[in-house]
This record gives C-alpha cells, sequence and structure tokens, in this order.
C-alpha cells in the first residue's frame, strides 16, 4: 500500500512537470513570435522610409570624400558643389535635375551669394563642380559648371 502511495505521489509530480514545461515552451513561443514581429515591422517601416526617400528623389548629402551607392530604382548623378551655399559638398540627386535644387540640396543659398550671375535652369550633370559665386568675387570667377576628368595620362 505504501508503494501505491508512491507511485500516486509520483505520477502528481510528473504531471505538474510536464505541465510546467509545456507551459514553459508555449511562453517562449509568445515571446519569440513577439520579438520577430516587432522585428519585422521594424524592417519594414526602415524600408519604406528609404524607398520613399528613393522614389520621392530626396538628395543625399555624402559629404567630403564620400562615394555614392546607385540604387537602381532611379538614374541618379552626383555632383560637387562648392561656394555661396549652406552646405557645400557632394550630393546625390536625381538625374535631370537642375542648379536649383543642387542649391536646394545644398541647404540653399548663403546670405552673400551673387545669385543674378547663376542660371537657376542650367542641367547639372553627373561629375560636375559647381562653384557658386559670392557677392565679392571677381566677375571672371562667376558661376561654373565643370565637368570633372577622371583619370589622367
Amino acid at each position: 500500500m505504501n508503494l501505491a502511495k508512491h507511485e500516486w505521489h509520483i505520477s502528481i509530480i510528473a504531471k505538474i512537470f510536464i505541465i510546467m514545461i509545456l507551459l514553459f515552451i508555449c511562453y517562449r513561443i509568445v515571446i519569440y513570435d513577439a520579438r520577430i514581429n516587432e522585428l519585422t515591422a521594424h524592417v519594414y517601416n526602415l524600408s519604406e522610409t528609404v524607398e520613399f526617400n528613393l522614389t520621392q528623389g530626396a538628395p543625399i548629402h555624402m559629404g567630403q570624400g564620400s562615394a555614392a551607392i546607385p540604387t537602381g530604382a532611379e538614374r541618379t548623378i552626383t555632383v560637387h558643389v562648392a561656394g555661396a551655399v549652406a552646405n557645400p559638398g557632394v550630393f546625390v540627386l536625381p538625374e535631370g535635375s537642375r542648379v536649383v535644387d543642387l542649391i536646394e540640396a545644398a541647404g540653399g543659398e548663403h546670405e552673400n551669394v551673387d545669385i543674378s550671375s547663376i542660371n537657376l535652369a542650367a542641367r547639372v550633370e553627373d561629375a560636375m563642380h559647381i562653384r557658386i559665386p559670392f557677392i565679392d568675387d571677381d566677375e571672371d570667377d562667376d558661376f561654373e559648371l565643370t565637368p570633372v576628368v577622371v583619370g589622367g595620362g
């Protein structure tokens, strides 16, 4: 009779142990699924933001010495702007952009810009160096659209 009582206790303990293991597994699955859903939503939001910026033609400021990485979604050009703009540097713009688009991408005009000597409607092309003149600049140093020659020989 004592042996039957021990078997009953062992079976109760085994059942409680199995139930605890099943609860732990269910809890881990729920936590794991919630984490996967959170990460998936984060990646989806990030990809939507990047896609929005690329499809809307938002300019990307590359900074000094940076190189552009084309995405293939839209053709882009890389242009260097210097002179009387708020943030001179290298910018990636949609193909077909104009000087006015480049100035806007560079944070707008400097307060001492000589806007009268600039053709704001001029198209900019890939690998151009564009210098926007200041009011005090010499007349010979006015607005420049200069294609960059790579390599030498």
